[in-house]
């Protein structure tokens, strides 16, 4: 009793054993205040948490957004370098060895078929298809699949060689040497 006499705080007796204490104006504020305190602080740490939070957030879909962007990185990167090493050397070494045989060698012609027959070697037989460049006749050997579709007056991609010479076109096969009127 005597601590509550020194705050200063009433007590009335209610009943048997039952007592009510009763708290001046002054212990009100002093207790508002103190609430009002511990509310500005837990709002303080409520706010400070949330924005930690936030931040986390934040961080997470950055580098989600990092991820994403980095995975499309590479993705593009190896379609550009696809890309490039296509153009830059496969075109050229698949046009270089089609146009080398024609520069190198001569000129690619649709020659007129005259004829065919079969040259028959020690071991090796040949199908062979007459073909008419400049006026002159010349022997060209070719696949079977190129004589059997081979048509009288039928055209035959060929590539006259600076030496004169008369050979299949090496950028044709079977028969797709051939060609009609």
């Amino acid at each position: 009793m005597r601590k509550v006499k020194e705050n200063g705080a009433e007590i009335r007796l209610v009943g048997d054993n039952s007592y009510e204490m009763v708290a001046t104006d002054e212990q009100l504020e002093k207790l508002a205040r103190a609430e009002a305190e511990i509310e500005a602080e837990i709002k303080a740490w409520e706010d400070a948490l949330n924005e930690s939070l936030d931040e986390r957030e934040e961080r997470e879909a950055r580098q989600k957004e990092l991820k994403e962007k980095n995975k499309w990185s590479t993705k593009k990167k190896v379609i550009v370098f696809g890309l490039i090493f296509f153009v830059f050397i496969g075109l050229p070494i698949i046009e270089g060895y089609q146009n080398s045989k024609l520069v190198e060698e001569g000129t690619s012609l649709n020659a007129e078929i005259v004829g065919r027959h079969v040259e028959k070697e020690f071991m090796f037989t040949h199908p062979t298809l007459v073909v008419e460049v400049d006026g002159k006749k010349h022997n060209v050997w070719v696949s079977e699949e190129t004589y059997n579709g081979a048509e009288w007056l039928g055209r035959l991609k060929v590539i006259k060689t600076k030496d004169g010479k008369v050979e299949k076109d090496p950028r044709y096969e079977g028969e797709d040497l051939i060609t009609s009127y």
